[in-house]
Order: C-alpha cells, then structure tokens, then sequence
C-alpha cells in the first residue's frame, strides 16, 4: 500500500490459507511513506532522509488513516526515517510501532 497519493491506496493479500473458505491465515499490509518532494518528482530517495510534503501529511492522516482505521495489527514495523515515522504517526499507528534499523 502506497501512501504517495490517494490512488495508490489499494491492499493486496500476500499470504492465504489455501482454503476453500477464503479465509486468511495471515495477511501482510505494506504501507510506504507518504509524498516527498523526491518521490513526487519521481526520484528515489533511498537512505536519505527527505521530509514529508503537506500533501503527503493530509493523505496519511486522512485517507490513508481510514483505510487503516478498522484493522487491526499484531505488528507493525517502521523504519528509522523521519518521513517513514511520521507516516505512521499521522495514520494512527505510531503507539504500535517498532522501530527497526534495517528497515
């Protein structure tokens, strides 16, 4: 799940059970930093540490927070970058998150 922009904010389910049911054993939920002026132009930005644009703080803590409102999480981990915590935060997740280095 991209939280670059509104349109991107789709789910896709990384792990099923095989059952017939369609219930999910386990679900995996990708969430990518909101926009930055780097990822708005299109250019990676890797280890730097790039802030978030004012667009990408109204569509985390908007609709990228509904989308997330509802569900709940065993896990949740971030990244040590400024954009990538600050993302979390503004999409209501930041008391479950852990930060990891590797990331």
């Amino acid at each position: 799940m991209s939280a670059g922009n509104e349109e991107d904010l789709g789910t896709q389910d990384a792990f099923t059970d095989g059952a017939d049911t369609g219930a999910r054993a386990h679900e995996i939920v990708l969430v990518r930093h909101a926009q930055t002026e780097w990822s708005r132009e299109g250019r990676h930005t890797g280890r730097s540490d790039i802030p978030l644009t004012e667009e990408g703080r109204r569509v985390a803590a908007g609709a990228l927070a509904e989308r997330l409102r509802t569900r709940h999480f065993g896990l949740v981990l971030v990244s040590p970058s400024q954009r990538a915590r600050e993302t979390c935060e503004l999409c209501g997740l930041a008391s479950q998150a852990q930060v990891r280095a590797h990331l």
